[in-house]
């Protein structure tokens, strides 16, 4: 397993609704017709109807996933790391892309202000495993999002009480697929690098959520690197898909000796101890000082250790982080904020155009327009392999990252995985005022108000050879 996470956010999203990547050996043209057309129509879903087909039920998509295991050469990909296919079928995703999926967890940066408020190391640590532990949250959202495409961007402003937090993140290769991302506030920064790995093991699936994540408290100057556990995703092909989390849960604090240890529990027979997890905030003299426990799905606790490393008795229990309500009527199960990242909330002028907002496909799967997101889906992919089919014919330049910058000799703290498994790419220098210069010049930056119509679904433009696609990303 990898040393440290960039986030878990990322990886969750990699991990829910896999099963849309194995439902197709699929082409080199994105061509999702054969297995998954066969799939569909045996479950009554053959995206022929009106543009509001939508097949987002359990039993529609129940028929679909067995109808692919009797269709597609599913066999053929046990042992795989599934991440490399690509075709992907609608009907299984959520309209957000990787990248938005990353971002998730700043929905709890409050959790990052009063760490960087504590004056003790051990409620500093406290604060940033709750933090790190949220993204767990979201984790049973069995919906696969869109895998960005290269050099693909998205962007907040406006985060945490004091809406001063920024966050920017980029795709920045496809093969392997690597995903950077930077936010920062005041009080905070977060670095995150998402590499994750799979495993295909027939009807469940592996996940290695391979990566390297940092925190760095602006008070104190401590740094934080994260190990998150394994995750399992069951019943992929067959059955309706769930997942479970377990194994060792670590961070660590270089400057104070600080650790987080917890421990997942496996799910056992009748959902015994399904997750559950628990564990202990250790000083840097190796003192078990804080108690935490809870379900990740939904909440953490605190409590002071006695001498054996057990809750005090008269210790008071404290709440540190809930997960965030989930509203009855939103299809995917998306709290609030996760619903805000197909708005231009809080922006103060229209994102870049590599903005995984501006995706046509996204925004029709988020309009329920199954056939037309079909079609948008299979457009932008052809566009991407139109890209890599000319640099590698010597027809233009290598790509290069535009926000962030490989470093080969970047120094890795204890427990992170090394350059080879886990590429060094970090922040570029001033970034967030080169993005407010790159907006500013293209007259974005005295809009008071960013019109989500103008913005949502429109001029997709990630490319680094714009001459090679004429058409816009107008939906």
């Amino acid at each position: 397993m990898f040393s440290a996470l960039s986030g878990l956010s990322e990886y969750v999203g990699e991990l829910t609704g896999l099963s849309a990547k194995v439902h197709d050996e699929g082409d080199s043209t994105g061509n999702e017709e054969s297995a998954l057309s066969k799939a569909l129509a045996a479950a009554g879903i053959s995206g022929k109807g009106g543009d509001d087909t939508h097949p987002h039920d359990d039993s529609a998509v129940a028929e679909a996933k067995a109808s692919m295991w009797n269709v597609a050469a599913v066999k053929e990909y046990i042992g795989a790391d599934v991440l490399s296919l690509l075709a992907v079928p609608v009907f299984i995703m959520e309209p957000i892309s990787m990248l938005q999926k990353m971002s998730e967890v700043l929905e709890y940066t409050e959790l990052l202000d009063a760490a960087d408020a504590a004056e003790d190391p051990v409620e500093r640590m406290a604060h940033v495993a709750a933090f790190l532990l949220a993204p767990f949250g979201c984790c049973e959202r069995a919906w696969k999002p869109f895998n960005p495409l290269l050099g693909e961007t998205f962007e907040l402003e406006g985060l945490g009480a004091k809406k001063d937090g920024r966050f920017l993140a980029e795709q920045v290769t496809t093969s392997p697929p690597v995903g950077v991302a930077h936010a920062e506030s005041p009080r905070w920064e977060y670095d995150i690098v998402s590499a994750p790995k799979t495993k295909f093991l027939g009807n469940s699936l592996e996940v290695f959520p391979n990566g390297r994540s940092r925190i760095r408290l602006r008070g104190s100057g401590e740094t934080y690197t994260h190990v998150p556990p394994n995750v399992k995703v069951h019943n992929i092909v067959l059955g309706r898909t769930w997942i479970d989390a377990e194994g060792e849960f670590y961070i660590y604090c270089p400057e104070s000796g600080a650790r987080c240890d917890l421990t997942f529990t496996p799910c056992g027979w009748f959902n015994a101890g399904r997750y559950e997890f628990a564990g202990h905030v250790t000083d840097g003299d190796g003192v078990k000082r804080l108690h935490l426990s809870g379900l990740w799905s939904s909440h953490l606790d605190a409590a002071a250790c006695d001498a054996d490393g057990e809750p005090a008795a008269d210790a008071p229990r404290r709440r540190l982080w809930s997960c965030s309500p989930k509203p009855e009527d939103d299809h995917y199960g998306r709290t609030r904020f996760a619903q805000r990242l197909n708005t231009c909330d809080g922006l103060r002028r229209p994102p870049l155009p590599s903005d995984s907002r501006r995706r046509s496909d996204r925004e029709a799967l988020e309009g329920r327009h199954m056939p037309r997101a079909a079609a948008e889906l299979s457009r932008l992919e052809e566009a991407a392999r139109a890209e890599a089919a000319h640099r590698e014919s010597g027809g233009g330049a290598a790509w290069r990252a535009r926000w962030f910058e490989h470093e080969p000799g970047m120094e890795l703290l204890p427990g992170e995985m090394d350059a080879e498994a886990v590429p060094t790419w970090q922040w570029k220098a001033g970034g967030f005022d080169r993005l407010d210069s790159v907006l500013d010049a293209a007259g974005a930056g005295d809009q008071r108000r960013v019109d989500d119509a103008a913005v949502l679904g429109h001029e997709f433009a990630p490319w680094q050879f714009p001459e090679l696609h004429p058409v816009g990303g107008h939906h």
